[in-house]
């Protein structure tokens, strides 16, 4: 499954073992996931034992290398702590730890040092991978993963070959979603030639909050379809609220409304900051509530369009502005 690289939470199914060879393979759209998720810290207790005693030279290196709020974390389990809040905050850093080294301008030493895994017992793929050649991120990240499988067995595990969506990938799957985009747009267009502009705005919307609750059941390829229809049905909501917005307006109000509406694209800078807040204290499904909530709000505007301009409604209304 693919998992989001700072809290482990589970976005996408596995994919089919088959994509490892052909077309997939062959544009690096998959890879092996390498993130850890929660569940694969299968003893909190040992672990966090284990990292506060620093017994050997890899127990210390992790422990140096987390952050000071999870040390301090470490320092109050299990008065203070919970398992769950402990767990969280070592799946957030062990993920940091394994890509740490990956960024050059922090200047990290790799995690893989032979001196550090002496007296750890590797396993046979562990050490073949080790011993190759690694010329790829990905392949760097699942030595990591593997080492530190190795490393803290009674209290670390990890499923190796399981297929995750690589990044390139994901930028593939961006361009499709935009493809979608475009088509809501022309569906919409379609539309308002014979329904209201508002209530073409407001099913939409609605549907997207619907849309959203399926993202945040995490119901697997449902939930990342939906992901895709909600391009398809946000496609409408800007060029529709901007031409609703400033209808029936003189020409000197009309360019003042006009400017307040096109500011007010500001909120696309500053809402995704707080849905990537909420991904990061539980996970990206849950970061669904910050559209919802937005969706809701334009719903309501939809519907009660009519009577906030106390007009029935225009037909085949033409946008003057937006994106």
């Amino acid at each position: 499954m693919t998992v989001d690289k700072h809290n482990g939470s589970a976005m996408v199914p596995a994919l089919p073992a088959s994509w490892a060879t052909g077309t997939f393979a062959d544009r690096h759209w998959v890879e092996i996931r390498t993130a850890m998720a929660p569940a694969d810290i299968t003893d909190v207790s040992a672990l966090a034992a284990r990292l506060q005693s620093r017994p050997d030279p890899i127990a210390a290196f992790v422990h140096e290398n987390l952050s000071a709020d999870t040390q301090a974390k470490l320092t109050t389990f299990p008065t203070t702590t919970t398992v769950a809040q402990l767990q969280k905050a070592l799946v957030y850093d062990l993920n940091e730890v394994m890509r740490q080294e990956l960024d050059s301008k922090k200047g990290k030493p790799t995690f893989y040092d032979p001196a550090r895994f002496n007296s750890v017992a590797l396993s046979d793929s562990t050490k073949a991978l080790a011993a190759d050649k690694i010329e790829t991120d990905n392949a760097r990240l699942r030595l990591n993963r593997m080492l530190l499988a190795d490393a803290f067995p009674e209290s670390i595990k990890f499923q190796d070959g399981v297929l995750s969506i690589s990044d390139k990938g994901a930028g593939f799957l961006s361009s499709l979603a935009f493809g979608f985009f475009l088509l809501g747009r022309l569906l919409g267009a379609y539309l308002m030639k014979t329904i209201a502009a508002h209530k073409v705005l407001g099913t939409f919307a609605l549907v997207n909050v619907v849309i959203c609750l399926l993202v945040i059941a995490k119901l697997g390829w449902i939930s990342v379809a939906a992901v895709f229809l909600s391009y398809f049905f946000m496609s409408v909501m800007f060029p529709n609220i901007f031409a609703l917005g400033i209808f029936g307006l003189g020409s000197q109000s009309k360019k003042k409304a006009s400017a307040f509406i096109v500011m007010s694209i500001t909120g696309g800078a500053l809402m995704p900051k707080f849905m990537g807040r909420l991904g990061d204290v539980y996970d990206m499904a849950t970061s669904f509530w910050m559209p919802l909530g937005c969706f809701v709000l334009i719903v309501l505007y939809g519907f009660f369009w009519s009577k906030l301009s106390q007009t029935d409604g225009v037909v085949g209304l033409k946008s003057s502005g937006g994106h």
